[in-house]
């Protein structure tokens, strides 16, 4: 029966070792298993060559090793822009490609170095084998990074004096993927501050600075005379 069959430590991973005794089966055999395992560390932050591979394993109907069979790893896509969730490679070389084949060795045992992509999310490597209908998928956690960058909303702006608004400030790593951190905001010149709440109270120049750590970023507001009803 052909069909998917996810391996546990005596599988794949004996096959890894020195010493075990393989029967390999002719390359011109149909496929008829596929096993699939993710080995190493199950979450890092964006663009890390994270310390895990993918190791997959293609067997004939027989159940015997197939050499030389290209086995297909390919990155799901992630986040409204379905950027790749990793980049892939074969064992020892640098991830930079969302879909790689690599032949199988005399085990039938091929292994994908992965990079961490730049979206945050859970992300999936999808494993398939040439006339094999099924495939399966191995998963893994991509966190965001670093606070990189800070930015206050609504830029430069003019206000009437006596009137208010509401500024608001995004935290984001070097993709600008939102980020948990503390944030300060202090008010300045012609216009006051409470809590996020801009108040115009003088004719003039105002401005908001936002701190975070070494991050800041600062908005300038003009206060202008109110508008007189006749």
């Amino acid at each position: 029966m052909r069909g998917i069959h996810k391996s546990g430590a005596a599988g794949t991973f004996c096959l890894l070792l020195s010493g075990c005794q393989v029967t390999v089966g002719p390359t011109s055999d149909t496929p008829g298993f596929l096993e699939v395992e993710w080995q190493g560390a199950t979450s890092d932050t964006i663009d890390a060559l994270i310390e895990g591979v993918v190791i997959a394993q293609v067997r004939n109907t027989d159940g015997r090793p197939m050499n030389g069979r290209f086995i297909r790893f390919t990155a799901l896509p992630l986040g409204e822009e379905q950027r790749p969730g990793v980049f892939l490679a074969p064992e020892g070389l640098t991830p930079n490609q969302p879909t790689v084949q690599i032949l199988s060795d005399p085990s039938g045992i091929s292994v994908a170095s992965v990079r961490l992509g730049t979206v945050p999310g859970q992300a999936g490597v999808w494993v398939t084998v040439f006339e094999l209908e099924e495939a399966d998928t191995v998963f893994v956690e991509v966190l965001p990074g670093a606070a990189h960058q800070l930015q206050l909303q609504p830029r430069d702006t003019s206000i009437a004096l006596g009137g208010s608004f509401q500024v608001r400030y995004a935290l984001g790593d070097f993709y600008a993927n939102p980020v948990e951190g503390s944030v300060a905001l202090t008010g300045s010149g012609a216009i006051s501050l409470t809590g996020d709440t801009v108040t115009a109270t003088d004719v003039g120049t105002g401005a908001v600075l936002a701190v975070s750590d070494a991050l800041r970023d600062s908005v300038d507001i003009q206060v202008t005379a109110a508008s007189r009803r006749r």
